[in-house]
């Protein structure tokens, strides 16, 4: 019987609770080797339970392969993810089974480097969308199959999937059934069963709980024998670039509709492409098509109006210079660091390069309200360099010089050290 490859990259497989074969890796100071720890991995893993998800669907019909690049904690580095993706590079996997990511514009490029060789070299990559509903990389790559779970439907992801899958499946989990969480990892474990078993000749595939998106790129669609009808409508824009140094080529930001047969007669110029208006699937196609990153910051938050904020906004004017932008940055990861879940909406343009959401004058309010929303933050920052940002917010901090003046219930204060400040204050 034929046999297929799945690579797992994720938190380990406890192999004694699978009737699939595992070949069992972990990537070690940036080599991928044998799992010395995969005696210790419990069958509560989430790679586990992923596992067990595929090998339910896609019996005796598969090998996994076992990379393990998570910690307990569930929590990795993004270095160590692409050491695994290009280890699966000719090693004879057919489908890479994902459900991490990152959300940061500025780390992405390796990673789509590899995931664009992966597919090219016919390796088929599906991965989830984060659970928090913001963009996540590969899952949003062109050539990737991002997977969500059923409910998204409902509570739709900032950049479209191209498949919405259930993920309350029966599993056995210490001699007994259980049901598993709603969530977009296990909802990319029933994709990827399917599409192997796609991949083995199965004629009929999914189920009335699936939703496959008909603009998935064509080399999803050449992966489902063109079964799929694709929208590859292009509209038309117009692009003004962004000159930033990177190896002599530009960042193009398209952000509004008009003239669009310039760009098309510079892509070997175009290092990436930033889309702030709807921009279908073929044109993403002819990004991937010449090797250009493509980063969809058309978010679409509905109609959906409020008037007061649950969470502390803090609004901050700067300036538009790389080296003020990556101070937000040090900031908005700073938080991070302690556990807190930061949004930062700005109007300057090139804030999306820094992995923040950016916001025309028109939508900062509509952005500021859907951010809050849809990412769940304890703590929203309005950066801005023109000022005059008519909406309430708890502190507001300008940069002078060297040091930032903060104002908060009627009080003024200045610091060297924006974080400490802040933490300070919050804390009180």
């Amino acid at each position: 019987m034929k046999k297929i490859k799945i690579a797992i990259i994720d938190d380990g497989l406890c192999a004694d609770k699978l009737s699939t074969p595992v070949m069992a890796y972990a990537v070690v100071d940036g080599s991928v080797v044998g799992d010395a720890g995969q005696n210790e991995i419990q069958e509560s893993s989430h790679g586990t339970f992923c596992a067990k998800i595929i090998e339910k669907y896609c019996p005796s019909s598969v090998e996994f392969v076992s990379i393990r690049v998570l910690k307990e904690t569930g929590l990795g580095v993004l270095d160590d993810l692409v050491t695994a993706l290009k280890w699966c590079l000719d090693r004879d996997i057919s489908i890479i089974n994902l459900s991490n990511g990152i959300s940061w514009f500025e780390d992405i490029r390796p990673l789509y480097d590899v995931c664009h060789a992966l597919t090219k070299s016919g390796v088929r990559i599906v991965a989830a969308q984060n659970n928090r509903r913001t963009g996540t990389y590969p899952a949003d790559f062109p050539f990737v199959i991002g997977v969500e779970s059923t409910d998204a439907l409902y509570a739709p992801s900032l950049m479209q999937s191209n498949v919405y899958t259930k993920s309350d499946h029966k599993i056995l989990y210490k001699d007994k059934d259980k049901i598993t969480q709603v969530c977009n990892s296990y909802a990319c474990a029933f994709a990827t069963a399917q599409f192997a078993a796609i991949a083995l000749g199965a004629k009929k595939t999914f189920s009335s709980h699936t939703t496959l998106n008909c603009r998935l790129s064509d080399n999803a669609v050449q992966w489902l024998d063109n079964r799929i009808e694709v929208d590859a409508y292009i509209r038309r824009a117009e692009a003004c670039a962004c000159q930033l140094p990177f190896e002599k080529q530009y960042d193009v930001v398209i952000d509004r509709k008009g003239s669009f047969g310039d760009l098309e007669n510079k892509l070997d110029n175009i290092r990436s492409v930033i889309g702030f208006v709807t921009l279908p699937d073929g044109f993403k196609n002819t990004c991937e098509q010449n090797g250009i990153l493509y980063w969809d910051d058309n978010y679409d938050f509905g109609k959906k109006k409020r008037r007061t904020y649950d969470v502390p906004v803090i609004y901050i004017k700067t300036s538009d210079t790389p080296r003020d932008l990556e101070e937000i940055q040090d900031l908005d990861r700073a938080f991070r660091k302690e556990q807190y879940v930061p949004a930062v909406v700005s109007d300057i343009k090139d804030a999306c390069f820094y992995g923040f959401i950016y916001a025309s004058a028109g939508q900062m309010t509509k952005k500021l309200f859907a951010a809050e929303r849809y990412l769940q933050p304890d703590i929203v920052f309005i950066v801005s360099q023109t000022g005059g940002i008519k909406l309430k917010y708890d502190i507001a901090v300008e940069k002078k010089e060297n040091t930032y003046v903060l104002s908060y219930e009627g009080k003024t204060e200045r610091t060297e050290n924006l974080f400490s400040a802040l933490k300070r204050i919050l804390s009180a």
